[in-house]
């Protein structure tokens, strides 16, 4: 949406913040003028709009957002603000110098709006916006109209639900008009924005109704832009299954899917971070109601969308299905498959002239469980099921191709059971090969493949009971395209099916698959001081798909195995968590239980590959200059700094908190002098990093490069030192190794300055840096 402003002049000098007191809706406060003036600071989390009060009421009020841009002023001691695109909101108070005005903030919600009589009202130079609570009479598609009364520019917003922005309409005069899809239960927020400071704001705002909800019949298509960010189509209901396709034929941006009851109720959604997504929906019900919702409209601010509906689903049984289908970009086809028994299923689509096709499998309602998207045109893997269990196969093309033949079919595998290590060769003629592995039971399962080129793309799947996980990395600083590892928690003894595939059409090499099973034993007691503790976590397979990793979990093992036998640490001085293994509730437990373990003299490694986040601006203290925490995404919730800087500091142990994941610098600032913590992070604290850039530096650094003066032992103090030049010399776009002299990426091309200067992620060294961390043998 566009910047809510009153002023072309930006940049007005504000105070630093850490020296304007905080405020939040409900509150008030005395401001002393010194000077004239008085500021205050406002953080509103929530997606409403305020009102800003002082008395006296002849003191002036302004507001400005935090690039010091003014967002409304007035002279009658009151603002109207929005919070609908701000989070912090800078107020100056103006008047005699020396006196007392008390601020107040307090919530104002938005005015009823009646669709029979319209609305009228003014936007003056004291306000942001005015907001009108809409519900629809009936159900349809509604029409608002804005008609502006003077020379103020105008705009028009409508939310729906809440907080999803629906439709806009920013024009450069006082006229604008939107037109939104909308049920008899939607309540909707039409909000009347203010962007200059000509005119007096009046204006008068109707709600039409234009027509019948949009419903899905087999195909429709639209455009998303930048006024409009939603279209919502009515399914009715069937008796039979049906899948849901998503597509678009734009070179760029990202559209998802999601799928509601016919009360509005939150079924399923697909957001893969692409322009194709696929729901399978339930039989029976009421109906449905479908939401596109343009994530990012791509380069061109404009993305097409192509939504179809295919019903009557059969699903075949028996040992195998051979079928030809007819495929094209505009049509996708599924086809079911009724397993007779438990066992191990190859899928395989062969596409005619091997076209670039991929497919996609469902296990159940909702989105699809497994998307295989090679270059080869001939897809093959292999999946587990249990007797009497139905999946359902889609093959689809992601480009434009028209209707060609596609033959599916789905039969019993005849893979043979992996013993330790296999060796094996891909080629365009042989591009898969697959095996199958037994677990032990109560065991991490690690399933390793590296590949001979280190530029031959090889990808890794497996399957059994309870798990589908595809690992489909590329080339890094780190690794070779072929690299890949998965591992995953076995709750008890299982064959699991790993399916070894080549990605690209021409792919040609050798491989070696390995596997290694790593047993849970009990934490040992305590044996005296000098000992060696750790707790290792990483996480790939998050719950939800959009936010699985590819390599976390491999920097976990990789750290692991540093420990064991590199560094002698007993595999019972050590509590790894990978996966769905990695709760909070278990994080939290190993803290707990390893802390109690480790005293005076010993050693404790804290290790986390995985998804960081931030928490919202206001959740963290004055130790927060963005007034954000920053978190640690776990498996199923996230634990924030607080609570690690919390549990970690001060300990009789010297603590090493190793933290590859997004935002990760911003940890740093929850430790300080005393807390006896050493933390090597990933990322600045205000930026998002790829996979796997902390890990292989802090084991080159471990294993010897960081012993800095030769002596066989590598110190705290070296190994920061030593992690803090190696991330000088990744580049933010690619993750190549580059000379720091360069202001060149030589493998992306990047031009190293502005959004793409190198970051140099925050380092803390609160330990003794002459603490012995490692032991080299040198």
């Amino acid at each position: 949406m566009n910047p809510l402003i009153l002023t072309a002049v930006l940049g007005s000098v504000l105070p630093p913040a850490d020296d304007v007191p905080l405020m939040l809706s409900g509150e008030s406060r005395p401001v002393v003028l010194e000077d004239g003036s008085g500021w205050v600071r406002i953080l509103e989390q929530s997606y409403v709009f305020l009102r800003v009060t002082a008395e006296p009421s002849s003191v002036r009020l302004t507001a400005y957002d935090e690039d010091g841009r003014t967002l409304a002023s007035g002279n009658r001691g009151a603002l109207s603000l929005s919070a609908f695109g701000d989070y912090w909101f800078f107020i100056e108070v103006a008047g005699e110098p020396g006196t007392e005005a008390v601020v107040s903030v307090s919530d104002k919600a938005p005015l009823p709006m009646n669709p029979a009589f319209g609305q009228t009202g003014s936007v003056s130079r004291s306000e942001m916006s005015e907001a009108f609570r809409f519900v629809p009479s009936r159900e349809g598609e509604w029409l608002f109209e804005l008609v502006g009364g003077s020379a103020t520019d105008l705009d028009l917003e409508v939310y729906g639900n809440g907080t999803d922005l629906w439709a806009g309409s920013y024009g450069t005069g006082g006229d604008e008009s939107v037109l939104v899809s909308a049920t008899a239960s939607d309540t909707l927020i039409v909000v009347v924005s203010r962007y200059n400071k000509a005119g007096d704001g009046s204006f008068s705002l109707a709600a039409t109704r234009r027509g019948d909800f949009p419903t899905l019949s087999g195909a429709r298509t639209g455009t998303l832009d930048g006024n409009n960010y939603v279209a919502r189509f009515r399914i009715d209901p069937s008796d039979r299954r049906r899948l849901l396709t998503l597509g678009s034929p734009s070179e760029s941006g990202d559209i998802d899917l999601t799928i509601y009851d016919a009360e509005g109720v939150y079924l399923a959604g697909s957001s893969s971070y692409s322009c194709q997504e696929a729901l399978l929906l339930p039989a029976g019900g009421g109906g449905f109601l479908a939401e596109v919702t343009a994530y990012d409209p791509g380069d061109s601010g404009r993305i097409r969308f192509d939504l179809r509906e295919q019903g009557d689903l059969d699903a075949f049984s028996g040992e195998r299905v051979d079928t030809t289908l007819t495929v094209s970009s505009g049509r996708t086809q599924i086809v079911g498959f009724t397993a007779p028994r438990d066992g191990m299923f190859e899928i395989s689509a062969l596409f005619e002239k091997t076209r670039d096709g991929d497919f996609t499998v469902f296990r159940n309602e909702g989105p699809p469980r497994i998307s295989l998207t090679t270059e080869r045109g001939d897809e093959r893997l292999t999946v587990w099921l249990a007797g009497g269990d139905t999946l359902w196969v889609s093959p689809s093309y992601s480009g434009a191709v028209g209707p060609t033949d596609c033959r599916l079919v789905i039969s019993p595998s005849k893979a043979t059971i992996l013993d330790g290590t296999a060796t094996g060769e891909l080629s365009p003629e042989a591009p898969v090969a697959t095996f199958l592995v037994q677990s032990e039971a109560d065991a991490v399962l690690s399933i390793k493949l590296r590949g001979s080129d280190r530029e031959t793309d090889f990808d890794l799947f497996v399957s059994g009971p309870g798990i589908d996980r595809m690992a489909q990395g590329w080339i890094s600083s780190a690794d070779a395209a072929g690299d890949e590892e998965i591992s995953f928690y076995c709750p008890d003894a299982a064959l699991y099916s790993v399916t070894v595939y080549s990605y690209e059409r021409r792919g040609r090499g050798s491989f070696t698959l390995s596997t290694e099973s790593i047993g849970r034993e009990p934490l040992a007691a305590p044996g005296g001081p000098g000992e060696t503790w750790a707790i290792v976590v990483g996480i790939s397979g998050y719950p939800s798909a959009a936010n699985v990793l590819e390599r976390a979990s491999m920097d976990a093992l990789d750290f692991y195995r540093f420990l064991v036998n590199s560094q002698g640490v007993p595999p019972d001085h050590i509590v790894l968590l990978v996966d769905g293994m990695a709760t909070a509730a278990a994080f939290r437990n190993a803290v707990t239980r390893v802390l109690s373990a480790a005293g005076e003299g010993d050693l404790l490694f804290v290790f986390f590959s995985g998804h960081g986040s931030q928490d919202i601006p206001g959740s963290g203290g004055p130790e927060e200059p963005d007034s954000a925490n920053e978190t640690l995404c776990l498996y199923d919730e996230d634990i924030d700094d607080d609570w690690l800087s919390g549990r970690l500091s001060g300990r009789e142990a010297s603590v090493v908190l190793l933290v590859d994941a997004c935002h990760s610098g911003g940890l740093v600032n929850d430790f300080g002098e005393g807390s006896n913590v050493l933390v090597l992070t990933a990322a600045r604290e205000d930026l998002s990093v790829s996979e796997r850039i902390l890990t292989p530096i802090l084991l080159d650094g471990s294993a010897g490069e960081a012993d800095a003066d030769g002596n066989g032992r590598i110190t705290a103090g070296e190994l920061a030192a030593y992690v803090d030049s190696r991330l000088r010399l990744v580049c933010p776009v690619c993750d190549a190794t580059i000379d720091p002299r360069t202001a060149l990426c030589p493998d992306c091309g990047s031009v190293l300055k502005g959004e793409n200067r190198v970051p140099r992620p925050e380092q803390g060294v609160f330990i003794d840096p002459d603490t012995v961390l490692w032991t080299t043998g040198g």
